[in-house]
């Protein structure tokens, strides 16, 4: 009797295993409560993985521990420095938020609310920092503050250019802004085809254009080839568009 029991106990624990491993759980961080500190570590769901943080300006590394000296070590995650000055550099300024994907982060900056997309992977080509904010924007809001434009000077139109791309969101670099020196208006909608890697493999004019200036157009579809998107896992590439709205100073 006590042989039975033991084996359906057994079977019960055995059952229970894949459904426990199925579930989307944000690990726990134990993390210092020390506001000061300058490096934080973050757990993730690999148990071998750590994300190293610079709280001061947003720096990471990927930490992986192994028994075997081949697989121990520091990767650069970002060395992009998260703050405009360096004097606003602060110890607790940058904090990291897990999400229930194993490999994704999401970075808050404490002091003005931007964030970013943390993506974590064995693959070096995975790795990175994507914008969740406009940089331009947040960049003029900042100057503001420091009186050094004044709320006309703003001249940014939001609604009328963006990017539209299935979700995906922008590489390091944000929207890269075309270069003109013509006095000209109006607005070109650059079709794109966007690689697993984020890579804009494909742009050319599209609907939605409403000038026929080559200089315009040109330097759209440059600063499309050049903007780079987050990195997923799929075989498949997206079609998307990006529109822009250039505007007589």
């Amino acid at each position: 009797m006590k042989v039975y029991k033991l084996i359906i106990l057994g079977i019960l624990l055995f059952a229970t295993i894949p459904f426990a491993k199925g579930q989307s759980e944000i690990p726990i961080q134990n993390i210092s409560t020390d506001n000061n500190a300058i490096y934080r570590l973050f757990s993730t769901q690999n148990i071998y993985t750590f994300i190293k943080l610079n709280t001061r300006n947003g720096k990471m590394w990927q930490v992986q521990w192994s028994m075997e000296s081949k697989y121990r070590g520091e990767v650069i995650l970002s060395d992009e420095s998260c703050v405009y000055d360096k004097e606003d550099e602060m110890n607790g300024r940058f904090f990291l938020y897990p999400t229930s994907n194993i490999y994704q982060f999401i970075l808050l900056d404490q002091i003005d609310g931007r964030t970013w997309q943390v993506q974590w992977s064995t693959d070096k080509d995975e790795r990175g920092l994507f914008k969740l904010f406009d940089d331009d924007i947040v960049k003029m809001i900042a100057n503001m503050r420091k009186g050094l434009l004044d709320e006309e000077d703003m001249n940014i139109e939001m609604d009328e250019q963006g990017y539209s791309l299935n979700g995906r969101s922008l590489g390091s670099g944000g929207l890269v802004q075309p270069k003109y020196k013509v006095d000209d208006e109006g607005t070109v909608v650059v079709n794109i085809t966007v690689n697993p890697k984020g890579r804009v493999i494909s742009a050319e004019i599209g609907r939605g254009t409403n000038t026929d200036n080559t200089t315009l157009r040109e330097s759209a579809i440059e600063a499309s080839r050049n903007t780079k998107f987050n990195p997923i896992k799929t075989a498949d590439n997206q079609q998307g568009s990006i529109t822009y709205k250039f505007n007589l100073n």
